[in-house]
């Protein structure tokens, strides 16, 4: 996505001129005229490799519709077996202040989907990938404990313990509908 400060005749020039194969569609976020590339890759990471239309299904849902909040479930334990991360922007509450954040879902060996936009939670899985590889390599579902610190500044973070693993041979198949 790129930002055009101009007007909107530059919005339909731009348009107008887009190579037939590709979908430039001006969009307005936040009364600034914009376009947007709905055919180009976002900057995400999915650690599902999805095999059929049916796992495609699966992989668009986790990421349009989480059903749990993590930070609702800090002090729980949970057996993530998937992850999804994507880039986002957030808005600073105080400063109006717009940067990149990390969107995470965690995706358990039940097929219950757990979201966070969080730089603790991304960091935790940096990490976690670091030691034990991306979930597509491991052949279990990795338990995680959800944690919470707080800052000097006084910020909550949300964090992730490894504190076990769950064979995939023991875990039941993840159903391909989320658990609402």
């Amino acid at each position: 996505m790129f930002d055009l400060s101009t007007t909107n005749n530059t919005t339909a020039a731009a348009v107008a001129a887009a190579p037939a194969e590709t979908a430039l569609v001006p969009v307005d976020v936040d009364g600034r005229e914009m376009i947007a590339d709905l055919t180009t890759a976002t900057t995400s990471y999915c650690s599902i490799l999805p095999e059929t239309v049916n796992d495609k299904i699966r992989i668009y849902n986790a990421m349009a519709n989480a059903d749990e909040k993590l930070r609702d479930h800090v002090g729980e334990t949970l057996n993530v077996r998937h992850v999804y991360v994507e880039a986002i922007q957030c808005r600073d509450d105080k400063t109006g202040e717009v940067a990149t954040c990390p969107r995470v879902i965690l995706i358990t060996r039940e097929g219950v989907t757990y979201q966070a936009v969080s730089t603790g939670v991304f960091s935790s899985l940096r990490q976690i990938f670091g030691i034990f590889g991306e979930p597509s390599t491991w052949g279990f579902s990795l338990t995680l404990k959800v944690r919470e610190t707080t800052t000097r500044r006084g910020y909550r973070v949300v964090t992730l313990e490894a504190v076990g693993v769950v064979n995939d041979d023991e875990a039941p198949a993840a159903p391909t509908q989320s658990k609402k």
